[in-house]
């Protein structure tokens, strides 16, 4: 057997062939995340520090209680399995959609029973609460009435626009409590009319919270302002 002496830089093997050569093999470093990964049993980053395992970063969400709730939903949009109708009948136990009749079911190639459309939905209170649990993001969160206004024809914040002071007047209850969130609804790719040549099922529903500064506004690169007009 040729001798082979090994360690974590380089691997010296000594030729059966000619035993007076002597050749240094560095492995190759594309080998090195699947080596380390049969060492450790997670596969690591490009800068070698491991990465958790998504059951992990799952286990960690839920405990913090920021999880998300699945809810099956009809194939055509028609119902959401969850909860009662208008009438107070049982939607969670059904197996057809009572409006179109469609299955709320497939069968995958393994047999195994799937829903046909899955609506994930990460409930907004907590995620609200949390904002207000860091110091940071608190005062953050507050950020829009205590800051210092120097021009008042300069937009560097919602606050600053016409349609934050329409709802200011509208509800003053509302306006008078600072740490109440104002928020912005944005979507990606919704297709509510199917008018769009789609080729892909997720469309993503993201609510904003207005009430933060501009992102980085501590670096002036990264500041947004607008003249009005």
């Amino acid at each position: 057997m040729n001798p082979v002496l090994t360690d974590d830089r380089r691997q010296l093997t000594f030729s059966s062939s000619s035993p007076q050569s002597l050749h240094a093999r560095h492995p190759s470093p594309l080998h090195e995340p699947k080596r380390k990964a049969k060492q450790t049993g997670r596969i690591p980053d490009t800068q070698g520090a491991a990465k958790p395992h998504p059951t992990t970063v799952r286990r960690i969400l839920r405990d913090l209680g920021l999880s998300y709730i699945k809810i099956h939903a009809c194939r055509y949009d028609c119902v959401l399995f969850w909860g009662k109708d208008a009438d107070g009948n049982d939607l969670e136990g059904l197996h057809r959609c009572p409006v179109c009749g469609t299955d709320r079911y497939k069968r995958t190639p393994a047999g195994n029973r799937k829903p046909v459309k899955v609506l994930r939905y990460f409930p907004l209170r907590d995620r609200l609460e949390r904002l207000y649990m860091s110091s940071k993001t608190a005062e953050a969160m507050r950020w829009h009435a205590v800051r210092e206004v120097h021009d008042e024809d300069l937009m560097v914040h919602p606050a600053d626009g016409e349609a934050w002071k329409h709802i200011d007047r509208e509800f003053p209850h509302f306006a008078s409590e600072v740490r109440n969130v104002r928020l912005g609804l944005s979507s990606d790719g919704f297709n509510p009319f199917g008018t769009m040549s789609l080729s892909y099922s997720i469309w993503p529903v993201i609510l904003v919270p207005y009430n933060l500064p501009p992102c980085g506004r501590h670096e002036s690169s990264s500041n947004w302002s607008m003249r009005k007009a």
